[in-house]
């Protein structure tokens, strides 16, 4: 006979998630500083070839996070940020010259 499909998935448990958020953007906190001071190095003419691939691996990871975290926030029920609507998101620049963030509405 047929199962009812919940028979088939597993129960979500909103206080790992919070958890993992939690960890998450604690994580993306660190590795935004990282990328800042590399920032830094670059604008006040100290890069080099090493500081720019070191820029790029930090920023590819900040934006992996960024990603994720988004995807528990929309599973959470949560707002994405202090004054942010519902439906919208961060989305990620690779422009040195800003914080690297932009907001965007999904419709």
């Amino acid at each position: 006979m047929y199962q009812p499909i919940q028979a088939f998935v597993e129960p979500v448990n909103l206080d790992e998630l919070r958890k993992e958020l939690a960890r998450l953007e604690a994580e993306e906190a660190q590795v935004s500083a990282q990328r800042r001071h590399l920032h830094h190095r670059i604008d006040f003419g100290y890069a080099s070839d090493e500081t720019c691939a070191r820029e790029r691996e930090i920023s590819d990871q900040r934006h992996d996070l960024h990603r994720r975290i988004d995807a528990l926030r929309r599973r959470l029920g949560a707002r994405a940020g202090a004054g942010e609507a519902p439906g919208e998101s961060l989305e990620l620049s690779s422009d040195s010259g800003s914080s690297g963030l932009r907001w965007s509405r999904e419709l």
